[in-house]
Parts: C-alpha cells; sequence; structure tokens
C-alpha cells in the first residue's frame, strides 16, 4: 500500500534494500504478490510500476531467471541491450559464466550502444576463464574505440607490461 502512490519513484528504496531487512522467503512471496499486482492494472504504466519492482527484487534474490522472466514482461517479450546486459551480469554475479558469455553474445560487437558495459562484462567473464586470447582481443577492441590512458591500461594488463613501448610507437604512426 505504502509503494502504491509512487509517481516518482521515491519510494523505490523500498525494494531496492528489501533484502537488507527480510529473509528469501518473504521476499519471494513479496514478488509474488508484485506479479499480481502487476497483472491486475488496467494501465500498462502502472503494471510496469509493480515490474520495475521485481526486477529490482530478483537481482538482490541473484535470480537470473526471475531477472529475464520480468525483463520479458517489460518489454512485451522483445529484449533490448540494456537487458541483455543485466541478464548476462546477474549470471556472471551467480558465477555461472558460460551462462553469462552466451548472454552478452547476443549483443553484436558492432553495435555502440552500451559498448562500454558489454566489453567491460565481456573482459571480466574472459579473465574469470582464464581465456586470455579473447581477453586480448576484446582490450585491443576497447583501446581501439576509446584510446585513453584507461583503455591503454586495460591492454598492458591483458598483454603485458612488457609491451608497453612497442604498443605506444605502433598505435602513435596511425
Amino acid at each position: 500500500a505504502l509503494n502504491r502512490d509512487n509517481g516518482y519513484g521515491v519510494r523505490d528504496v523500498l525494494f531496492e534494500k528489501m533484502s537488507h531487512f527480510l529473509p528469501e522467503e518473504l521476499i519471494r512471496q513479496a514478488v509474488d504478490r508484485l506479479w499480481d499486482l502487476a497483472h491486475s492494472q488496467t494501465e500498462k504504466y502502472e503494471g510496469k510500476h509493480w515490474l520495475h519492482a521485481i526486477d529490482e527484487l530478483s537481482k538482490q534474490l541473484k535470480d537470473p531467471q526471475l531477472l529475464e522472466k520480468v525483463k520479458r514482461a517489460e518489454s512485451d517479450g522483445e529484449l533490448s541491450t540494456a537487458s541483455i546486459i543485466d541478464i548476462a551480469k546477474l549470471h556472471f554475479e551467480c558465477g555461472d559464466l558460460a551462462t553469462a558469455l552466451t548472454w552478452i553474445k547476443r549483443v553484436p560487437l558492432d553495435k555502440s550502444f552500451m559498448a562500454h558495459e558489454r566489453d567491460n562484462l565481456l573482459i571480466a567473464i574472459y579473465q574469470g576463464q582464464n581465456n586470455q586470447k579473447k581477453l586480448i582481443e576484446t582490450a585491443w577492441r576497447v583501446f581501439r574505440r576509446d584510446r585513453s590512458v584507461d583503455s591503454l591500461e586495460l591492454l598492458l594488463r591483458a598483454v603485458g607490461e612488457d609491451k608497453r613501448a612497442s604498443i605506444v610507437e605502433e598505435e602513435a604512426k596511425s
């Protein structure tokens, strides 16, 4: 009832912090109630209000399947790039690197929207898998997209600090 009139989202914190105060069983009961509230709304916008709460709780529950279900409900089935990255990230946080990689690969490498987030997650996955070849490939892509001190440091962590001089020299020529 307290969250029913939450026009500006000021009460979203009720869901953002729920796992700090309630056990998983009660959070799952809250999710069930939120689904009921979302489905009972005649206005699509009002239903999304409740779906947003489920989205937040799915992350706290570390439940990627629930997150996928709510992301699909929020978008009428089609997943956005942001949703795909969120789902991949939650699989990663749950330690399921293979599934995280499967999800993040759904975001095309030539897509610039959220490329930074995609590539950061790819780097974390490849580090976790000890996949040096893919890690280096991704680090080069990041560096070539955004030539900065940070992206150079990322690249050097992947290829080795001993290659700094040659990389700087070669890239300064281009």
